[in-house]
């Protein structure tokens, strides 16, 4: 029989190995880190700002979202590409294509400052589509986890 102490060691290495995965990102392509089941929603992070900004809202939203965080290019260690002066466009075309591969059906985007801009350029790229998109921007993200959970029902 094992010891309660070397049970518990098991599940901490087990928690410490599990971590959220995380699509490995060449220079200038968005990284995205899923975490969690559930409905879908794609965070977008604000400008200067790391995916890790979106860590306590994804926690909260717990168990009933999936979390995909996106890491944009050229902010908080991520190296940024030669599309420079079409970044934005180059951002959008790789956020819808994200929403494409890992949402097809049904996804919140929520976007705080430069990440709500490219949720906005999501949103009139895709024209407010009935496909079960939907839109949220903040400026402020002490709002976010209230709001997110008023928006989508969640308790």
């Amino acid at each position: 029989m094992l010891s309660k102490t070397f049970k518990f060691v098991i599940l901490s290495a087990v928690v410490v190995l599990s971590a959220p995965a995380q699509a490995a990102a060449e220079p200038g392509q968005i990284a995205i880190t899923a975490r969690g089941s559930g409905q879908p929603v794609l965070m977008i992070p604000g400008l200067s700002s790391s995916a890790a900004v979106w860590d306590e809202t994804c926690a909260a939203l717990q168990p009933q979202v999936q979390c995909l965080i996106a890491q944009l290019p050229g902010f908080a260690g991520a190296a940024a590409g030669p599309q420079q002066a079409r970044y934005l466009d180059v951002m959008r075309e790789q956020l819808q294509a994200v929403l494409k591969a890992q949402a097809p059906r049904r996804v919140t985007v929520m976007g705080h400052s430069l990440g709500g801009t490219l949720a906005l350029m999501l949103a009139a790229q895709l024209k407010l589509s009935p496909a079960g998109y939907h839109f949220l921007m903040w400026d402020d993200l002490a709002l976010v986890q209230q709001s997110i959970h008023a928006f989508m029902g969640l308790k």
